[in-house]
This record gives C-alpha cells, structure tokens and sequence, in this order.
C-alpha cells in the first residue's frame, strides 16, 4: 500500500513541485512580472527633463520625440525578452505534465527508485551515527551533537535541492526599469550583487534583519540606523538583508522587490582635504541620482561621519525620495547621533545587541563543519563550547571573537595536521593568543602558589597582613574560585612613604609572573590631575591592557587623580571591563589590581599602636572625602601598610646588601662583608620615619657603594 502511495501520489507531486519551481526560477530569472508591468516605460527611464522656464515649441517636440524613441526602446527590449520567458516556460510546462503522465502509466519499473527511498532513513541513521560519535567527547556534548547533525542534515538536503542554487542567480533584466547610477557606482559597493561573498550565515537576527524591512517598506520616512559594537555583526545584518532582496524574493514585500542595496563609501566621501561645502555638494548629487534611479536602498556606513549634513538626509527621507540605512558603532551612536535631533526623527534606531551564547555555538557549528571539510579535521562540541568561553574572556566582541579563534584554531591544526581539535589543544594555542593561563595549573606552580607567602616575603619586610591577603587572593583567581566578571584581585594600598606598597606589586610581578618589565603596568596617577585628562587615561590604559591583559595594574598616588576618572576604575573593578574610545570593551578580567595611596600617611603615624587601625584609617578617608565609599567598597580588600621600625629598616639593609653581593660576585667575584656595625650604621644614619625605607637606599649609596665604587676603580 504504501508504494502505491508513493508511486501514485508522493512523487508526482514532487514532479509537479519541480515544474513550479522552474516555472518560477524562469519568472524570477526573465524579471517577467516587473517587464509587464513596465513594458512602455522609457528605457532605464532615460527621459527628457525641461530645465528652463517658459513655452519652448521646439524643445517640448524635441523631448516628446526623445521620450517617445526611449519608450519605444524599452519596449523592444522587454517584449523580446518576454517572447524568450514565454517560449522557455511552455515546453518546460509540457516537459513536466508529459513526465508525471508517463510515470504513474509505468509504475512497476519505480520499484527501483522505491527501494532506494526506502534506504534514506537507514543512511541518515549510519550518518547520525558516525557525526556523533566524532564530535562529541563525553556524554554531556552527546544531546547538543544530536541536534547539531539535525540541523546539518537538513541545511545540507536544502543546499542540493536546486531551488536553493537557482534563485541564488541574480537576474540581468531587473535593471532596466531603473535608472543607471554613474556617479553612486564610483563610490559604493552594491551588496545585492555580493550576496554569496559572505561565508557564515546569519543566525539569531531575524527580529533584527524583518524589523529593518518592515520599516524600508513604510510610506513615511523609510530610514532606519543600525548600530552595535564592534564584532556583534551589524555588517552580517545587512548582508542579510541584501541576500534576502537578492535572492529570497517571497519574503519581501513588493514595493522592495528588485531594490539594490548599495553601501557608500562615507569615509571615502569625507576624507581630508575636502571642504564642507564639497561633501555636501557631493553627497546631494548621490542622492539625486539614486532617487531618479528608482531602486536604492542607500547604507551610510560610519554615518556619524556626516552627521553634521542631516539635514540634507531629512531632506530626501521625509520625501520618501530614497530609502536609507545608515551604519555605526555604539559609542559613536550615543556620542553622536543620539544628540542629533534630526537624524533621532528620520531615521528609526535599531540596537543590535550581544549574541546569546546559543547562537554563538550555531554559528560555530556552522562555520567547523566547512573547515572540517577543507582542512580534514573534526571540532568536537567540547571545543566549540570552550571556543565560545574564551571569546566571551577576549577583547573583542561576540561573535567575533569567537569567529576568529575557530579560524585560527583550523590554521593551527592545518599546519600541523592534526585530525582532532581538543580543549587542550584550543588551550594551548588560547594561552599564547590571550596571554593568560588557560591550562592546568603544573607541580610547579602549585608549590609556587602554596608558598607565595614566603617567596613574597624575600622582597618585602613585615607588612604581614598584605601578603596575606595579595597570596589569598591570587590562590582563588588561579583557581578559579571567584567571580569572572571581575579582575583578578583588587587592592587599595594605604600608608606612608617607603612603607613597601609599590615594592609588593613589583614583588608579585618579578615571582609569580616571572618578568616585572612585561608583567607590571605602572600608572603614574598624578599624571592625570585634570578632568581633560579622561581620553589620555582610556587610550593609555587600552593600549597597556591589551599589549599584557595577564599582569599587574599599578595605579600610584591614585589619591592625586582627578575625582571624576576615578569612575573609570568603578567600571574595571566591579565589571571588569570598560570602553575604549572607540566604544570597543577593554577585558580587565586577567588583572591583578592594586591602587597605592599616600593620603592617611600622617594619621597613620600618630595612631601606630592602634588595635583597629584598618577601620579607623577607612573611617579618615572616607570622613575627609579622600575616596568615596562606592569607590573604595568596590575593592576586594583595603590594606594599611604600618610605618617601619629600626629592626624593619635593618631586614630591608640586610636584604639590599644582599642584593648588592650578588651583582659584586657576578661583575668582580668580591662581595662584601655584612656586619652589625655595618648594619647599625646604616639604619642610624638612614632612620628617618616619614621616608620609610627610600632613606636606607640613599644610606646604602653613601655609606657603601659610593666609597666602594672609588675602591674598585683603584684596584
């Protein structure tokens, strides 16, 4: 019964379907709906226009005349390519009655094709299998595998059928209702002809990419504005929406179909060396000339750039003269546009925000399996979670971010041929990439971390409470055991001068990172006194972070910055990021934070022998306004560095000298000899409370190493 069915019905239909589908392809190809409707328009409505006021007999015969020979054109032209449509339509009509008749008359020879049909299920299974089983790794990838290879099934039955490859042809005809674009064509890219250069597909914008065409399709200002950060795949919208008007003509509404969506060069257009008057002028005749041409959806790409000519936009907007896209990032949008009245009126805001880390993985999905066909290698869903992870940790924006990493992922294993990619693979390369630890923690490191005390200890004296709390900290943020949406650790340092607050962040650059120079960015905050002084401190501390995302940030004197860029640092330490002057997110993630202040110096000093001194220091600061309480509440932790003692000055004399021995043993094999008296005389002489320990450098230097200097050159 069920080949009867089969034989009878099923396939028939699909014969017919076939048909159709040529049918239509032929339709869409000839343009032949739009050639009837326009058969006695003027030939790419070339066309005589009066420009001079009053009756002029000879010109009004010249331009009917004119008129009349460029209609008459056209209509050649369209009636020729009409009779080919009709003559390629009919047989092709016939063709397929003629086939279905011939195949339900000879049904028992179908029981070939019937047994392959029945076959398809058992090959689809075998398929299910083997993807699944080479692209997961353990059982919780096994769900996410199974409805990847669903989804790939079905995109791969769709790519063959041959609706998909036909109405992906562009048709030549469905320009010649409209006019040509000579002068647009010199400064833009027409993405409706560029529709297959975009490799990934568009996934998780629908709302995004149908609310733009609801809002082109309006009689009333048909204007949108996109905008979105860097990497969130604003462009990738609008490539949709090209390809949607290109090929996917059913989803579009009438008064768009054949519409060219055409990207102008603004930055070309605004370059320097032209003056105001000369963009406008310029930018004037490009939207005369895609109004006369009939079919342009115009993209402003970087439209911030010529916001200052709104009103000439308005101008063709509110007219319903020319469609308009315009294209920016959200930092310009907000600093910009969203300012901008007129442009706020005519063209209607579009956010296109972060994509959810399902369609991230989609994406993924889709973009492994065309490198797993070019490169011979498997993405296991492990790997595209873990690839998702690290995007979502980078400095660029999702889903970029994690676009990037896949495609340096399939480099890698490319070049070293290698079949699978596994999350330690990805790892490895992601550490080198990043500059941030990604692996497992090694023996090494381990007794590292479990000793940090006493490695940090061999730098700095006392200050007990400090070290314990920085090792504390660095243990979690290693582990992974704290939140990461924050950076690493965060600290407030507060104490006198030479106390050993900028010495402890050296001291944990030179032992855990292993390279202070590299691994310890130092702000000089009183530098940055002056509220004008906002965009130097973002520019240098992108540039900074992102050269070394993995260090130590020291911020000195922080007590000496303006008050109002300290809101910069609320942002780091709470969230973890912050914006560039692009509008492009700074990662702080990988940070180890630590502000050092001067400011309770003195209070500190008279109040030494207090058994609450951290709360009575925080109690000072917060009473004279120093810092504000959501500023210093935003740290981890707020460390009172307590003013040093003789015997403090004395370990910090012995561990200089000690210092000093090593590089006399390296240079001149003669180190010298550390004694009490040496010692006794050091800290006498360099004893002086409100200097710390910066005093017992410059009692080194006279007492030791410049007479010994004067020795070493007399042999």
């Amino acid at each position: 019964m069920h080949y009867f069915v089969w034989h009878f019905w099923v396939v028939p239909k699909r014969i017919l379907k076939q048909t159709d589908t040529l049918l239509q392809f032929y339709s869409h190809y000839f343009a032949a709906g739009l050639l009837f409707r326009t058969l006695l328009v003027p030939w790419h409505l070339i066309i005589d226009i009066k420009k001079t006021r009053g009756l002029d007999i000879e010109h009004e015969v010249s331009k009917l005349f004119f008129n009349f020979i460029s209609s008459v054109i056209g209509l050649i032209l369209r009636s020729a390519v009409l009779v080919v449509w009709v003559a390629v339509c009919l047989p092709t009509t016939i063709i397929g009655m003629i086939f279905t008749l011939l195949w339900v008359i000879f049904f028992p020879f179908s029981l070939i094709f019937y047994i392959g049909e029945l076959r398809k299920p058992r090959v689809k299974s075998s398929a299910k299998r083997r993807f699944v089983k080479d692209h997961t790794m353990t059982d919780q990838g096994f769900n996410i595998a199974v409805e990847w290879f669903e989804r790939y099934w079905r995109t791969k039955n769709k790519s063959s059928n041959s609706e998909h490859g036909l109405f992906s042809i562009v048709s030549p005809f469905s320009s010649w209702h409209y006019g040509y674009t000579v002068l647009l064509d010199k400064y833009s890219l027409d993405l409706t002809d560029k529709v297959n250069i975009v490799e990934n597909e568009i996934i998780g914008r629908d709302g995004e990419v149908e609310r733009i065409l609801t809002i082109l399709k309006r009689e009333k200002q048909p204007g949108v504005l996109v905008y979105g950060a860097t990497g969130s795949g604003r462009h990738a919208v609008i490539y949709e929406v090209a390809r949607r008007l290109s090929i996917d003509h059913a989803s579009i509404p009438g008064k768009l179909r054949y519409n060219r969506l055409v990207k102008l060069d603004v930055p070309r257009l605004s370059r320097a060396g032209k003056s105001a008057d000369q963009i406008h002028a310029q930018l004037k005749d490009l939207l005369d000339e895609a109004t006369q041409a009939g079919n342009i959806i115009l993209v402003l790409d970087q439209i911030h750039m010529v916001a200052e000519f709104s009103g000439v936009l308005a101008d063709y907007v509110q007219k319903e003269d020319v469609r308009i896209i315009g294209l920016t990032s959200t930092d310009a949008y907000h600093e910009v546009l969203l300012k901008n009245e007129l442009i706020q009126k005519i063209l209607e805001p579009i956010e296109i925000p972060p994509l959810a880390n399902k369609y991230i993985l989609q994406l993924l999905q889709t973009s492994s399996l065309r490198y797993e066909k070019k490169f011979k290698t498997v993405f296991p869903v492990e790997s595209l979670d873990l690839i998702i992870e690290l995007g979502n940790r980078s400095q660029n924006n999702q889903p970029d971010a994690s676009l990037d990493l896949l495609e340096e992922m399939a480099l890698e294993v490319r070049d070293k041929q290698e079949v699978k990619v596994t999350p330690a693979k990805i790892k490895q390369v992601a550490e080198i990439k990043f500059k941030t630890p990604l692996s497992e923690i090694g023996p090494q490191e381990k007794a590292k971390l479990r000793n940090m005390e006493d490695l940090l200890h061999q730098h700095v004296v006392d200050q007990q409470m400090a070290i314990s709390q920085i090792s504390d900290a660095l243990r979690r943020a290693r582990l992974r055991l704290q939140s990461e949406n924050r950076p690493l650790a965060s600290f407030l340092f507060l104490g006198p001068t030479g106390v050993g607050k900028t010495e402890t962040a050296k001291a944990l650059a030179a032992i855990y990172f292993a390279d202070v120079r590299s691994h310890l960015t130092r702000f000089d905050m009183s530098n940055f006194q002056n509220k004008s002084d906002s965009n130097r401190l973002i520019a240098e501390l992108a540039e900074q972070i992102r050269k070394q995302p993995y260090s130590v940030l020291l911020l000195d004197e922080i007590e000496k910055a303006h008050k109002d860029l300290l809101n910069i640092f609320l942002s780091i330490i709470d969230e973890g990021y912050f914006m560039d002057l692009d509008g492009d997110r700074v990662d702080c993630r990988n940070a180890f934070i630590i502000s050092t202040s001067n400011a309770a110096a003195e209070y500190i000093r008279e109040n030494i022998d207090s058994h609450g001194l951290e709360t009575e220091v925080l109690n000072y600061i917060l009473k004279e306004s120093i810092f504000s309480p959501e500023f210093v509440n935003r740290f981890d932790g707020v460390v009172v560095f307590k003013p040093l003692g003789k015997d403090e000055l004395k370990k910090i004399a012995v561990m200089k000298l000690k210092q000093l021995n090593v590089r006399l043993n390296a240079e001149h094999r003669d180190p010298i000899d550390i004694t009490e008296r040496l010692l006794d005389k050091i800290v006498e002489e360099g004893y002086k409370p409100e200097f710390g320990a910066r005093e017992i450098n410059r009692a080194i230097e006279r007492i030791v190493t410049s007479p010994l200097a004067d020795k070493l050159l007399l042999n």
